[in-house]
């Protein structure tokens, strides 16, 4: 038995509902558009997920929440920039065998 065979689904590794949302502007939000996308397991063609796609009007909310984020984000001093992107790497690290399983 391959590990593609015994992953697990992806409904099992998050959060209840995720997969149907986008995080934009600090929220987790329904889609606008309507239309989903199958993801497949490259290894075995199997689709272990059905994900919305975005349509403008999710991506104009989520440009403007990207463009008001940079402007608050550009003006931090460099050091607690660096102090961020430090604890996003130390989470991502401490989360490594997760992020590995989803993949």
């Amino acid at each position: 038995m391959t590990s593609a065979d015994t992953a697990p689904a992806l409904d099992d590794l998050l959060p209840p509902g995720v997969l149907e949302c986008f995080h934009i502007d600090g929220a987790w939000r329904l889609p606008q558009g309507s239309q989903h996308v199958a993801i497949a397991n490259p290894a075995t063609e199997a689709v272990i997920a059905q994900l919305p796609m975005g349509n403008a009007q999710d991506v104009d909310a989520a440009v403007a929440a990207a463009r008001r984020a940079f402007v608050a984000y550009s003006a931090w001093p460099v050091a607690e920039r660096v102090a961020l992107l430090d604890r996003i790497h130390a989470g991502l690290l401490a989360h490594a065998e997760r992020f590995a399983r989803l993949l």
